[in-house]
């Protein structure tokens, strides 16, 4: 599965899942080492998915969140970020598939 079909199918999820982690910005980013690095990613990803909105652009998305986390750390590994990068994708994917298996309620009998 392209990078981009992943962000197509759970970009639906992207604006729940950057407003359910706006407060734990300060958590994530307190983990040492990782914490900003991964607020960075989870950041760059959302960034990315709402200024890349045409079509077979899954790698320009990636570029993005690549360039950002370099220009916010320097030094990070190329191998181990591109990594990371398609395994948060993966994640957000799997919450927005769990997500979508929660039946809707029942509608109210009228009365």
């Amino acid at each position: 599965m392209s990078f981009l079909s992943v962000l197509k199918s759970i970009g639906h999820v992207f604006g729940a899942v950057a407003t359910a982690a706006t407060p734990l910005e300060p958590l994530i980013g307190a983990i040492p080492v990782a914490g900003p690095i991964a607020d960075t990613v989870l950041s760059a990803i959302t960034a990315a998915e709402g200024l890349v909105t045409t079509a077979s652009q899954g790698a320009a998305k990636k570029a993005v969140v690549t360039a950002v986390v370099n220009a916010q750390h320097p030094g990070v590994d190329q191998s181990a970020l591109s990594t990371t990068i398609d395994q948060v994708v993966a994640a957000m994917n799997a919450l927005s598939t769990a997500l979508a298996s929660i039946p809707a309620p029942a509608p109210a009998a009228k009365g």
